[in-house]
């Protein structure tokens, strides 16, 4: 979920004529408190049997569409789709109906997209415990 979040996910959102508009980045912390189901399924669950069609490699992170998620995103401009984990092959996978070969395309993604998350934020080479030394030095000085 993290590298999906990271990638600052924006609405899809398009004129009645079919053209996208600027699009607003969804403001995930509040999705995540206030709508029951945020992560929307994109392939639905009868196409594929694919084992990554129940995984976070076939959800986006969005208020509900109404319609097809797989035509809303379609439907996005390239820089829109970047921003939920989708590049241009995995748009034409979709396009294509080329089930599997999009979810593989996709985790990669954003299995990618969550590594560069923690390598940002960890602190590598951090100590993650104190030293008993420095918890008794301590003590000492205040007696």
């Amino acid at each position: 979920m993290l590298g999906l979040l990271d990638l600052q996910p924006s609405e899809l959102l398009v004129t009645d004529a079919g053209l996208p508009l600027p699009q607003p980045v969804i403001a995930a912390g509040e999705l995540l408190d206030t709508v029951a189901r945020p992560l929307l399924r994109i392939i639905p669950a009868a196409a594929t049997g694919h084992p990554l069609s129940s995984s976070l490699a076939n959800r986006i992170l969005h208020p509900p569409i109404h319609g097809s998620v797989v035509r809303a995103l379609l439907d996005s401009t390239d820089e829109t789709r970047s921003s939920h984990g989708v590049d241009t092959h995995g748009a034409m996978s979709l396009a294509e109906g080329r089930w599997d070969e999009f979810l593989l395309r996709r985790a990669q993604l954003l299995g990618s997209s969550t590594a560069g998350f923690v390598d940002r934020h960890a602190e590598w080479g951090a100590r993650d415990r104190f030293l008993a030394s420095s918890l008794l030095d301590n003590g000492a000085q205040s007696a």
